[in-house]
């Protein structure tokens, strides 16, 4: 991270566990669960199996602005990633349309 007062702002966070591997989480600080390793070689070493692929330099698909590692992230049952503030805000709105339907609390990868 550089040291911007946002950078410093969104680097308090993130969480601080240690993944057995060695890499720092990459979830929210406070958070119970931790998602797997996001780093590239962690990523590979497991096959792909637990991220789908996805790793710290893949883009959050709600927001498509980002890659992974700027924001802390949530781990769905699924194994879809995503920032965890996109995906509140997405569950926040709810209904983007003139049509209430129940989509948004569920993946937005997968539904």
């Amino acid at each position: 991270m550089c040291d911007s007062a946002e950078c410093r702002r969104k680097q308090q966070t993130f969480c601080q566990f240690v993944n057995p591997c060695g890499h720092f989480c990459f979830g929210m600080n406070g958070d119970k669960a931790h998602p797997p390793c996001l780093e590239p070689s962690c990523v590979a070493a497991d096959k792909e199996k637990k991220t789908l692929g996805e790793n710290k330099d893949s883009f959050c698909s709600i927001c498509w602005c980002e890659d992974l590692a700027a924001q802390p992230v949530i781990y769905l049952e699924c194994k879809h990633i995503f920032h965890k503030n996109c995906l509140h805000k997405l569950y926040n709105e709810k209904w983007g349309d003139g049509f209430i339907h129940f989509k948004f609390a569920h993946c937005p990868s997968c539904n």
